[in-house]
């Protein structure tokens, strides 16, 4: 449902960190969640202006007691492999026939 949501607003999901944070629930002991990170399909026009949050007593809580924001933009790096996942995101198992000793 996230993904189509982001695809009915011209974004596609480009990375998604699985298994990222645990929760502690009775009810369901084995609840995880990930990051998403998107990025906007090519073409799609800007459809809002972001505004700042006005006020710095809003942002010097942000985060929680005495956690002010502190960062302006995350920027993505271009990395030599930029397009080929790291090594530690993915297992990767091989189908039987791929299996035979040479």
């Amino acid at each position: 449902s996230v993904q189509r949501f982001a695809i009915d607003k011209g974004f596609f999901v480009k990375r998604m960190a699985p298994k990222l944070h645990e929760y502690h629930l009775d009810d369901n002991p084995e609840l995880r969640s990930c990051n998403l990170m998107f990025r906007s399909i090519p073409g799609n026009a800007r459809q809002a202006n972001s505004e700042p949050i006005r006020g710095a007593d809003r942002l010097e809580h942000f985060y929680g007691r005495g956690l002010g924001v502190r960062v302006r933009y995350v920027r993505e790096r271009k990395r030599v492999d930029y397009g080929k996942a790291s090594d530690e995101e993915y297992d990767l198992e091989l189908k039987e026939e791929d299996h035979v000793d040479h």
